[in-house]
């Protein structure tokens, strides 16, 4: 005969303490080449396009070594950076986040932490910043 035994659930959060540096929420959008061979890439704010309430967040940032995200193809994406925010609706792996320092960084998954829509983990990789060519405004 089966025992019942209990289950528990962990349950993660943020400490609101350690939400202690400002970062930007963006939307990227590319624009084609018109008269030459390189596409240029446009960041905007996400208050620009009305989807978020505030596009300058306070989050928790830590740096990573040696974590890798493998897609469909089996090709590796490294995690440079772990950020965690406050839960705000419309943030997806589309969004891009600016640090204080102008890099850039590209969000590869976004997990909502226990599914209580309290924080998000936002697993990223650094791109660059906005004195590189296709990474300005």
């Amino acid at each position: 005969m089966a025992i019942c035994q209990n289950i528990r659930s962990k349950r993660r959060k943020v400490c609101i303490g350690d939400l202690d540096r400002v970062i930007t929420l963006e939307n990227r959008s590319i624009q084609p080449p018109t008269d030459a061979t390189d596409y240029t890439i446009l960041f905007t704010d996400e208050t620009a396009g009305g989807q978020l309430p505030s596009a300058e967040i306070f989050a928790l940032i830590e740096t990573v070594t040696g974590e890798e995200i493998f897609d469909g193809h089996n090709i590796g994406t490294p995690i440079t950076h772990r950020i965690y925010i406050p839960y705000i609706e419309g943030v997806t792996a589309e969004t891009w986040v600016k640090l204080e320092n102008g890099e850039r960084l590209d969000i590869a998954d976004v997990e909502n932490l226990d599914e209580r829509n309290e924080f998000y983990k936002l697993r990223c990789t650094l791109t660059g910043d906005q004195s590189k060519s296709n990474n300005s405004i």
